[in-house]
């Protein structure tokens, strides 16, 4: 079910599109990669700070995200679910196998949900086994190529490939926007609240 909704996916989320009441802002280009800040329309407060690509197969598009903490990184591919589909198999889980280049072969799980926007988008969790030797790799190489192993599922796998010209800058802005927002915010202990002094005692009595 998620190969086929992955091999009819009719839109990708990249650098000036938006879903809902989220955007992405902030947006700039390097190479294949465009990296900026999720934001709700309504809101600047960043809900996170992604890199994201297209796949050069299909229109689905490989997201790297930190949070707002900047301490945590997530890795995820994102697509449309074309209208109409069947979006019973959203929920499901599966292993895949991630190779930069020429370089070692790296495993992991992986999980497939959906928003609560009628199932329009779906998103697939990824969790490597060595993920910061996945990013590092991915940095640094030219092709990512993804093999996700559905369970349960006897059509067999699927099978992506994702450009990495640009991802290390890009990357790289995604932490800088992230480290510049830590910056600038004060602390919750460093908050004071401000005070009106009153001109006389009778003024505060």
């Amino acid at each position: 079910m998620i190969r086929g909704l992955l091999s009819i996916a009719c839109a990708m989320l990249m650098a000036n599109t938006a879903f809902a009441d989220t955007t992405l802002a902030n947006t700039r280009k390097d190479g294949y990669w465009t990296s900026g800040v999720m934001i709700e329309k309504s809101n600047p407060q960043p809900l996170l700070f992604r890199s994201i690509v297209a796949s050069n197969k299909d229109s689905t598009s490989l997201a790297f995200d930190i949070d707002p903490s900047c301490s945590k990184v997530s890795l995820s591919l994102i697509a449309y679910v074309q209208k109409g589909a069947d979006a019973s198999g959203l929920l499901n889980n599966g292993s895949f196998q991630a190779r930069v280049d020429n370089k070692g072969i790296y495993g992991g799980r992986w999980l497939s949900s959906s928003n609560e926007m009628g199932d329009k988008l779906i998103f697939i969790t990824l969790y490597p086994n060595n993920q910061a030797d996945l990013i590092r790799d991915t940095r640094s190489g030219t092709t990512l190529r993804l093999k996700l192993t559905i369970t349960g599922d006897s059509d067999g796998a699927v099978y992506l490939k994702f450009p990495l010209a640009g991802s290390n800058a890009a990357m790289l802005r995604s932490a800088e926007l992230c480290l510049a927002l830590q910056t600038r915010s004060p602390s919750p202990g460093s908050r004071n609240p401000r005070r009106s002094t009153p001109k006389s005692d009778a003024d505060y009595f």
